[in-house]
């Protein structure tokens, strides 16, 4: 039965959680819910939803941010919260929510707005912070305790949440990302350039590991192999001193000549035809859609072998893994490919098999209507 539903997002930007929350809301609202959008702020994700039977509103709702991770930002959270709660739990009146879905963990307020206005609540996991301290782990994923249904877009996450929340397995599903993925697909392998062009897209934060690809790309350079390497994606916020740390180690290792940045990009599919290689070094991934969109692009793609990065490539088979961290790894293997085309060109091809059957929006769609049935 269609319900009304209130889908509280974080954000406003492009990235992969932005994309998926698109492609979310449009699947429920083919699965016939009416479906009314909240964001904290404007941004360029607005355009993408603002059809005409698109409800949305924007209302300014404190959004776990880095700035919060500390006892002064915490105390700050609090009381900006407690002036925000009014304003939520009438939207979700004011809507005639039926089912509240919150989409990350990093809005709380409205998990409490819609346990308080006693409406069912589903929360997407989409965020995987084992690297914190417990105590910020515990924080994090407490409000969980108050939901009806969890989705996690991969295993890792799931044993995340099962790690730090006492949370029973039968509420929660996996759901991994699914979309249309036709539109990345350009043309199959071709032979490799010189230098071979080397694509890394992600949000500059240490994290994405750019720093680790930068020491491979040093490591090649050194080894007499050409290379130049692509950084598609603006700096997270608060990572500033990240990209400066970059900049003076490409310079330090003579490497800034074959390094290239070019911010925000919206639209990535040229940019994945353009590239040989598409890597994915990150130090933690959820998911990590932008290993599935290289695959779908049919470009040979090497990632980390970790969390939600190794439920996406199966190493040898729809591309290669390395240790997180370990530029040498990653070095070796962009070698391996530059001097086995055929083997890159055989990885490129099973990827985006493998990406197209197991990540469908069909079996992404299913899942999610799923989740939001078993609330009702």
């Amino acid at each position: 039965m269609p319900k009304r539903i209130l889908y509280c997002h974080p954000g406003a930007e492009l990235y992969g959680s932005d994309r998926m929350a698109a492609v979310t809301i449009q699947g429920l609202r083919g699965a016939g819910h009416t479906v009314t959008v909240v964001l904290p702020n404007h941004g360029p994700l607005v355009d993408h939803l603002t059809t005409g039977d698109t409800d949305l509103i924007v209302q300014n709702v404190p959004v776990l941010r880095k700035e919060y991770l500390s006892p002064r930002g915490m105390l700050s959270l609090i009381l900006n919260s407690i002036v925000a709660l009014g304003r939520a739990m009438q939207t979700i009146r004011d809507t005639g929510a039926e089912i509240v879905y919150v989409n990350t963990l990093t809005q709380p307020l409205w998990i409490i707005a819609a346990k308080v206005t006693r409406r069912p609540i589903v929360c997407h996991v989409r965020e995987l912070e084992q690297g914190r301290s417990r105590l910020l782990r515990s924080i994090l994923v407490r409000p969980l305790q108050l939901v009806n249904g969890i989705v996690c877009n991969s295993r890792a996450t799931k044993d995340f949440v099962m790690q730090n929340a006492n949370i029973p397995a039968s509420v929660v599903d996996v759901v991994y990302n699914g979309k249309d993925w036709a539109e990345y697909f350009s043309h199959t392998p071709a032979p490799f350039r010189t230098p071979v062009r080397i694509l890394l897209v992600g949000r500059i934060s240490p994290r994405k590991g750019q720093d680790i690809a930068i020491r491979a790309i040093d490591r090649l350079s050194r080894a007499g192999v050409k290379v130049s390497l692509t950084f598609a994606g603006d700096v997270f916020d608060g990572y500033d001193w990240y990209k400066d740390e970059l900049i003076k180690l490409e310079e330090q290792l003579g490497v800034d000549e074959s390094c290239n940045y070019l911010g925000f990009v919206e639209n990535t599919k040229q940019l994945l035809a353009d590239a040989d290689i598409v890597i994915v070094p990150s130090r933690q991934e959820p998911f990590g859609t932008v290993a599935a969109e290289a695959m779908a692009a049919m470009r040979p793609t090497i990632v980390s072998d970790v969390e939600g990065l190794a439920e996406i490539v199966v190493n040898g088979v729809t591309g290669l893994t390395v240790p997180p961290g370990d530029d040498e790894a990653l070095a070796s293997a962009i070698s391996t490919l530059i001097c086995n085309p055929l083997q890159a060109a055989d990885l490129a091809v099973s990827g985006f098999k493998y990406v197209n059957a197991k990540f469908s929006t069909d079996r992404y769609n299913a899942g999610i209507q799923d989740a939001v049935l078993r609330v009702c």
